[in-house]
C-alpha cells in the first residue's frame, strides 16, 4: 500500500539525515532558519567497516528470492551490524575525548576548545585540534595509546592576512562553514584558506 511505501522511504531519508550528523562534514538540520551544521565527529564520512555489512545484505537480497523471513533476517543483520559499529565509534569518541582532555590538563595546555575526529577510513586513529587565541595545536591520538603520549604541533591562524577580504561573500561562507577552525597562508600573491577540521 502507498502508506507503507511512504513510511518505508521516509524512514530511509530520516536515517540518512540522522547518520550524516555523526561525521565531521555535518549536516544543516535547521536550514533555512539557521546555518549551523550539526556534526558529532564520531565516524569518518567513508568508513568501510560501517558500510560492508549493509552492502553484503543488499547483494544477498538483490539476488535471492523466496522465503520472506530469511530475507528479513539478512536485512536485519546488515542494519544491526552497522548500528553496533556506530555504537562502537561513539564509545571510542567518548574515550578519546576523555584521554585528550586529561592530557591537556596534565600538559597545562591553555585552550578555549578542542575537538577530535576520526582519520580517513577507520575509527582507531583520531585527529585532535586544540583551539587557542591565535592558532591551534594539532596532533593525533590512538585508541591504543596512553593519554600521556599526546604530541601537538602549533599552527598560527594568521587572521591578519585577510585584511579587507573579510567582506568577500565567498570568504564569509568559508568562515561560517569552518566553524572558526581555519588557518590562512600566503602562497606568493595568493591567500590559501585551510579548513583544518578535515586534516592538515
Amino acid at each position: 500500500p502507498f502508506k507503507r511505501w511512504f513510511f518505508f522511504f521516509g524512514i530511509q531519508v530520516f536515517l540518512h539525515l540522522f547518520i550524516d550528523a555523526f561525521n565531521a562534514y555535518g549536516i544543516g538540520w535547521f536550514e533555512p532558519f539557521s546555518h549551523y551544521r550539526v556534526s558529532f565527529n564520531t565516524i569518518f564520512v567513508i568508513d568501510p567497516f560501517f558500510t560492508i555489512a549493509p552492502a553484503i545484505g543488499f547483494i544477498i537480497l538483490l539476488f535471492s528470492a523466496g522465503n520472506y523471513y530469511r530475507r528479513r533476517r539478512w536485512a536485519a543483520l546488515g542494519v544491526s551490524v552497522s548500528a553496533g559499529y556506530l555504537a562502537f565509534c561513539i564509545e571510542n569518541k567518548l574515550m578519546v575525548d576523555m584521554e585528550v582532555d586529561a592530557a591537556l590538563r596534565q600538559q597545562q595546555v591553555q585552550h578555549s576548545n578542542f575537538f577530535t575526529t576520526p582519520t580517513p577510513m577507520n575509527n582507531f586513529l583520531w585527529y585532535v585540534v586544540v583551539k587557542e587565541d591565535s592558532g591551534y595545536k594539532i596532533g593525533y591520538a590512538s585508541v591504543f595509546d596512553n593519554a600521556n603520549k599526546l604530541s601537538l604541533k602549533y599552527y598560527r591562524r594568521n587572521d591578519s592576512l585577510l585584511g579587507n577580504s573579510r567582506e568577500n561573500t565567498e570568504l564569509k561562507y568559508l568562515l561560517r562553514f569552518s566553524k572558526g577552525y581555519y588557518t590562512i597562508e600566503k602562497w606568493h600573491d595568493t591567500l590559501v584558506f585551510n579548513d583544518i577540521r578535515f586534516g592538515q
